[in-house]
């Protein structure tokens, strides 16, 4: 039309479609209600097996005794055979507050080549709680944050992990009951 030749911009759409790599971290911690680390293990899975071959993918977990550490250092995917066993692995441990874990999984994820950078938490909900800063840090290097809950026991719980996924702009799904978990990855 006359208008689209005299504008700045082409209206036409691009041919090819891209579509870009994504990055995701995942930190587990312990759940602990009746097979609460098992579910977390389900959890960790189902988002692993939600990648693509191309698309990076992480673990972190507190190891009593050792600390927050990478047991599943950021890769790429491939078939997935590798970091689906890295979760069989898993030994929940005990982690005191999300901070470190957090800054291990951002500083992983600033450097990834990917379009989407993604962390996925799943706990319990008891550790201390990331400042407002680490959150603000997240949102400005455009990294989201969801937070999968799992039976917790102390009142500030849910608090916390709706926080972090609604400041840096992720899930908050609660986990309840066994019968619940399916349906969290489907919202």
């Amino acid at each position: 039309s006359p208008l689209a030749e005299v504008l700045p911009l082409k209206l036409e759409p691009p041919a090819n479609r891209q579509i870009l790599r994504g990055a995701l971290a995942l930190i587990v911690h312990s759940c602990e209600f009746p097979e609460g680390n098992y579910w977390g293990q389900k959890t960790a899975e189902s988002a692993i097996e939600a990648l693509s071959r191309l698309d990076a993918v992480g673990i972190i977990e507190f190891v009593n005794g050792q600390g927050t550490e990478w047991v599943f250092p950021m890769q790429e995917v491939g078939d997935k055979a590798a970091a689906l066993s890295a979760t069989k692995q898993l030994k929940f441990g005990d982690m005191p507050d999300f901070p470190p874990a957090m800054q291990m999984a951002q500083a992983a994820l600033a450097t990834a080549d990917a379009g989407h950078k993604h962390v996925i938490i799943i706990s319990d909900g008891d550790p201390q709680p990331p400042t407002r800063s680490l959150l603000q840090s997240y949102v400005d290097e455009k990294i989201t944050c969801s937070t999968v809950l799992v039976g917790p026991h102390v009142p500030l719980a849910r608090s916390t992990m709706e926080t972090i996924a609604g400041v840096t702009g992720g899930e908050f799904y609660s986990v309840q009951n066994l019968d619940e978990l399916p349906q969290i990855f489907i919202k």
